[in-house]
């Protein structure tokens, strides 16, 4: 099978969730078996989900360096995708981190997440749900970061025009 192609996607889905399952609740566990996946599956679009729950795992162990390497190679990797902006800017301002950054990733994360690439092989109503709710999450991260940095017209200004067209 080719690496990108639909086969693959489908067989690295199906490993995923094959061998998370038994370790749901062990964050330890599912970071050694993800990165195992995504050194297993290097080019399946598939990769999207798994940096998500890699980068949930490391934050929740704590281990802010690994966190950030992953969520810097998740940006690289899916370059033209709100996703990985968002969850550095979630991070970031979870952990009260460089709030200036965070809200540079949270105003690229919104403002890409009106326009970013459909993946290939994801289910059209599952890809429909996260296209829909992808301004409001981004645009509630950066609210709130905006709230922290004292940028309170800014937030004030935001959410109203989110609400509205959503």
């Amino acid at each position: 099978y080719y690496p990108a192609s639909e086969k693959v996607f489908e067989l690295a889905n199906t490993e995923f969730y094959d061998r998370l399952y038994p370790v749901w609740r062990d964050d330890s566990l599912k970071v050694e078996i993800i990165t195992e996946l995504l050194e297993k599956f290097p080019q399946t679009q598939w990769r999207r989900t798994m940096y998500v729950y890699l980068t949930y795992s490391l934050h929740e162990l704590e281990r802010t360096t690994e966190l950030q390497e992953a969520l810097e190679v998740f940006r690289t990797s899916f370059p033209g995708d709100y996703l990985p902006f968002y969850l550095t800017a979630r991070y970031f301002n979870e952990d009260d981190h460089e709030l200036e950054i965070a809200a540079s990733f949270a105003q690229k994360a919104f403002h890409m997440s009106s326009s970013y690439p459909k993946l290939n092989h994801y289910p059209p109503l599952e890809w429909e749900l996260e296209e829909r709710f992808a301004p409001v999450k981004t645009a509630a991260v950066l609210a709130e970061i905006q709230i922290k940095l004292q940028k309170h017209q800014d937030a004030i200004e935001l959410l109203p025009r989110v609400i509205e067209t959503n």
